[in-house]
């Protein structure tokens, strides 16, 4: 029962020192990711246009009125055989007028007199499509891409291998998985 307790180095200790790289990159790219969302809702967006109703009423000519007939002129007579009614009459108190407001008359159109605009002259040339050249833009990346596929790819790399092999991969997985976001992404 006399033997000294000495703390005797153990091989895990040697292993935390790529568990803390891994860590400090998970926490790098939680941030990174976290000011991208940051700058996305700060940023101010580009004015939208605004649709505004466009008002156009159709060209409406009325004819001057027809002057009066000799038909429109003739009293017209009930028919024959048709009795007419003693129209029934109240004697009704007499009160004071009610002032009432005469809305403006609104002009009556006549169906058989709207003019219609002249038909359009048919092009033959307008709107004929000669070519056709795709055009391929590179998008704008934030970095959300790369820092999402490196965290990925270093996670991945990391499940392969032992001891320095298992560095290597990890580092490897974080450059691959960081060049492939940010391809992604674009």
């Amino acid at each position: 029962m006399s033997t000294p307790l000495e703390p005797t180095p153990t091989p895990s200790a040697n292993l935390t020192k790529p568990l803390w790289v891994a860590v400090a990159v998970l926490t790098a790219a939680v941030l990174a990711m976290g000011g991208g969302l940051i700058y996305t809702h700060i940023r101010p967006t580009a004015p939208q246009a605004q649709a505004v109703p466009v008002l156009s009423a159709p060209a409406v000519v009325t004819a001057p009125p027809p002057a009066a007939t000799a038909d429109d002129l003739v009293e017209k007579q009930a028919p024959a055989g048709v009795r007419s009614l003693p129209s029934a009459t109240r004697s009704v108190a007499q009160s004071a007028p009610a002032q009432v407001a005469m809305a403006p008359a609104a002009p009556h159109a006549r169906p058989g007199y709207v003019v219609q605009a002249p038909p359009r002259a048919i092009c033959t040339v307008c709107g004929t499509v000669e070519s056709v050249r795709p055009v391929e833009r590179k998008g704008k990346a934030t970095g959300l891409g790369a820092v999402g596929g490196g965290v990925l790819g270093a996670v991945v790399g990391n499940q392969f291998g032992g001891g320095n092999g298992r560095v290597a991969t990890t580092i490897l997985g974080a450059v691959g998985g960081g060049f492939a976001g940010n391809a992604i992404e674009k």
